[in-house]
């Protein structure tokens, strides 16, 4: 049986053309940004997609002092799939020290409170993860122990970072 091949007037499987997820122009809104592009963003499971995600967050966090911890918890959710579609090491090494340098970037209260996003989504996503995704996951914790410890080095130790 011979399959006849389709000529180009007929019509042949068609591609959905997709919106992009990030934008050009969005708004500063904070609910905006929180909302469902950024975690579509970051969870994508295309790795430009997740870049400009990473980026585009970035700057958002860079702009925004004053951004509520609910906000930042499900932003970190975002983050949290973002590192879990991560393969290959090298990528995996690389979105770890941009993510744990974010906060350098960052006011003091905002940084304060990305790092304090971090530890509660680790708590809350920690035994979800699979034996295959264990060592990565326990390279980005490495990464923001350090980037923290360097953090707290910088500001003199003050003890009102440290307890908090």
């Amino acid at each position: 049986m011979m399959v006849q091949p389709t000529s180009p007037s007929q019509p042949g499987p068609q591609r959905k053309r997709s919106k992009p997820i990030l934008e050009k122009g969005v708004s500063d809104n904070a609910e905006t940004h929180t909302n469902s592009k950024f975690a579509r963003a970051l969870g994508s499971v295309d790795w430009t997609t997740r870049e400009q995600g990473v980026r585009a967050l970035t700057r958002f966090l860079q702009r925004k002092a004053d951004i509520a911890e609910g906000d930042m918890l499900k932003l970190w959710k975002g983050l949290y799939f973002c590192f879990w579609h991560s393969d290959k090491s090298p990528v995996q090494v690389d979105l770890a020290e941009r993510l744990a340098a974010i906060p350098w970037q960052l006011s003091e209260q905002a940084a304060h409170l990305y790092f304090k996003a971090f530890i509660k989504t680790m708590v809350r996503e920690w035994f979800l993860i699979d034996r295959l995704r264990l060592d990565k996951f326990l390279m980005l914790v490495r990464k923001f122990v350090a980037q923290l410890l360097t953090h707290l080095r910088a500001q003199h130790w003050r003890p009102d970072l440290v307890k908090s």
